[in-house]
């Protein structure tokens, strides 16, 4: 079974006062190194290696408007005495520090947070082994026609009163993903969607208008995306270059002061909507997250982006004052941009 790579691994290279040994990740060695026993004379001599082998962990990125999916990558660590071989162990991208026998195999890695989704949106969803997943695609219909159970439908009746009547099954290519992968699928290809449900996990569609998606990598090592339901902004930051330079002032339209160059950013202020306790324990899967993405469904971008929040509070109902639960989150864009 994979290890986490959060969790302490040891190997005991054997009995005696030292030992050299090499950790090769993948099968390329990338450390060497000599160990010595606590005693400093003949004992048992041990080695901790996740924290070394963490640094060869590849960062994932989803394939963006593909249907193929992205492998989650983790990484194979051999450790060696000589030509003995002293442990051969593969490590997952788990940084959940869950300590109540999280087992992926049975547990999964795909956590979204509150189940919402855009039908404009790009979701994604990550699943291990070998199976193909098959993604059941629920429509609505068109709004407003004659439906049997309501009566002669005049176009203001909403999505609560909807009785869902057919689906479509759709298979996700496998492509050649064995292992941890992700699939990045493109909701807006399928018209009316309501509601879409794989691998036990459902989301629905949210039936007002939203502009901006979170797509995060989360504690698990797994893929999953948040709608932003309420308010978004972007505000753009600046930091401005400027020089003295000589200029005659007997004509009003020449200056002394050149902006010769901008250093542009953006700043991104993001409210998800209201949440319950079990939606908000899950917040932290994203607001710790290391690799993060901003769908920008108006303009049609995917941008990368870093979370700014300096704290992520673990919220409730009684914590919060009995009041709904909601948060705010900051991100900045993940690119330098300048104006000259």
């Amino acid at each position: 079974m994979a290890n986490p790579i959060w969790k302490d691994y040891y190997v005991t290279l054997g009995t005696g006062a030292y030992f050299d040994y090499a950790i090769l990740v993948d099968g390329e060695q990338v450390f060497a190194g000599r160990a010595f026993s606590k005693t400093g004379t003949s004992g048992s001599v041990s080695i901790k290696i996740n924290d070394i082998v963490a640094d060869y962990i590849q960062r994932t990125i989803p394939n963006w408007g593909d249907p193929d999916p992205a492998p989650i990558e983790g990484v194979n660590a051999v450790v060696k005495v000589g030509g003995t071989t002293k442990a051969n162990v593969d490590f997952t991208p788990d940084w959940s520090y869950d300590y109540d026998n999280f087992v992926p195999e049975v547990d999964g890695i795909c956590f979204p947070i509150d189940g919402w989704i855009s039908n404009q949106q790009t979701l994604l969803y990550s699943t291990l082994g070998n199976w193909t997943p098959t993604m059941r695609v629920t429509f609505m219909g068109e709004r407003g026609d004659f439906a049997p159970w309501l009566g002669p439908g005049d176009g203001d009746f909403n999505n609560d009163f909807f009785i869902s009547g057919w689906w479509e099954d759709v298979t996700l290519s496998n492509y050649d993903r064995t292992g941890w992968r992700v699939f990045a699928i493109d909701l807006s290809q399928y018209a009316d969607v309501y509601k879409v449900e794989i691998g036990g996990k459902t989301w629905r569609v949210w039936p007002g208008c939203c502009r901006y998606v979170l797509h995060y990598q989360n504690a698990y090592g797994g893929w999953d995306s948040l709608l932003i339901r309420g308010n978004g902004k972007q505000t753009d930051t600046l930091k401005r270059y400027t020089r003295k330079v000589p200029y005659d002032n007997r004509s009003y339209y020449y200056g002394g002061t050149d902006n010769y160059v901008n250093e542009m950013g953006a700043k991104f202020e993001l409210h998800p909507g209201t949440m319950t306790e079990a939606q908000a324990a899950r917040m932290p899967h994203l607001l710790n997250s290391c690799c993060v993405y901003l769908e920008d469904m108006q303009a049609g971008k995917i941008w990368p982006v870093v979370l700014t929040n300096a704290t992520s509070e673990h919220k409730t109902w009684a914590n919060q004052g009995h009041k709904l639960i909601e948060y705010t989150i900051e991100a900045e864009l993940a690119q330098d941009r300048l104006r000259r």
